[in-house]
C-alpha cells in the first residue's frame, strides 16, 4: 500500500521507516509545523510533569530531569527519556489514564507542571484536580498548520496514488481536510482509507463526509499500524 503520514516533526521519519519495513510505500505530507510558543515556564516547585505530546520537550530550554515525568503514552515517554529526564512512566493510553496514573501514583496534592500545546483538549486539568492534584498549565508550544501541502502528496492524491493516510490528531486532521480542499483534491481524499489516532480524529473524518475510516483500538503508533494490518488484510 501506499501510504500517506501526515505526522509533523522527528517522529515523521520513524514512522516513514517503520512502515517501508512493513512493505509499504510512503508519501510524507505534515499539516502542522511544531514550535516552542515562547511563553517562561511557571515560577515555583514542582513535583511531576504532565506530558501529552512530545512536542512539548522542544520548550525546556534547561530539562529538569530530576523531576518525575508522566507521559501520556509510550512514545511521548521515550522522548521524554532521550530528553535526559531520568524518571518517565507511560499512561499507555489517553488523558483519562494519565490522570487515572497520576492518582495512583503520586502522593496527594501534588503541584503538577502540565507542560502542553496551544491547541489541547481543557478537561486534564480538571481530571487532574479530580486526582487529587494541583495543575499549573504551561502553555509551552503550539502547531500551526502548514500553507499547502506538499506537492508530491497533492499530485499523488491527484492521481489516484494513495490508498490511506494516517492522522495524529483530531487537529491534523482537520487541517488534512482543508488543505486536500485548497489543493483541489478533496474529492480523491475522501475516496481513500484513513486511520485516525482516536475516536475524537476520527469524528473529525467522519462529520466531513469521509467514509473509509478506522480507528486505532488504542490511542498511539502501536495501534494504529495494527488497524493498518487489518486494513490490509481485507483489501
Amino acid at each position: 500500500m501506499r501510504i500517506l503520514v501526515t505526522r509533523p516533526g522527528s517522529r515523521a521519519g520513524q514512522t516513514e521507516e517503520r512502515l517501508r519495513g512493513m512493505g509499504h510505500d510512503v508519501v510524507r505530507a505534515p499539516v502542522l509545523t511544531i514550535a516552542p510558543s515562547g511563553q517562561p515556564m511557571p515560577h515555583g516547585v514542582f513535583d511531576a510533569i504532565i506530558l501529552t505530546s512530545p512536542g512539548a520537550l522542544l520548550a525546556f530550554p534547561e530539562p529538569p530531569v530530576h523531576l518525575p515525568v508522566l507521559a501520556v503514552g509510550d512514545r511521548t515517554a521515550e522522548d521524554a527519556r532521550r530528553a535526559g529526564f531520568l524518571h518517565v512512566m507511560s499512561a499507555a493510553g489517553d488523558r483519562l489514564d494519565l490522570a487515572d496514573m497520576a492518582r495512583e501514583t503520586l502522593p496527594p496534592e501534588r503541584r503538577l507542571l502540565m507542560a502542553v500545546g496551544r491547541e489541547r483538549k481543557e478537561d486534564l486539568a480538571d481530571l487532574l484536580r479530580h486526582a487529587g492534584h494541583d495543575p499549573v498549565i504551561w502553555v509551552c508550544y503550539h502547531a500551526d498548520a502548514v500553507e499547502a501541502l506538499p506537492p508530491e502528496a497533492a499530485r499523488a492524491l491527484a492521481g489516484g496514488q494513495i490508498d490511506c493516510a494516517l492522522h495524529y490528531s483530531p487537529r491534523s486532521a482537520g487541517v488534512f481536510i482543508e488543505l486536500a480542499e485548497q489543493a483541489g483534491v478533496r474529492d480523491a481524499a475522501e475516496a481513500i482509507a484513513h486511520i485516525a489516532i482516536s475516536d475524537d480524529a476520527a469524528a473529525v473524518l467522519r462529520s466531513a463526509g469521509f467514509g473509509r475510516i478506522v480507528t486505532a483500538r488504542h490511542p498511539d503508533e502501536d495501534g494504529m499500524m495494527a488497524a493498518l494490518e487489518e486494513l490490509e488484510a481485507v483489501r
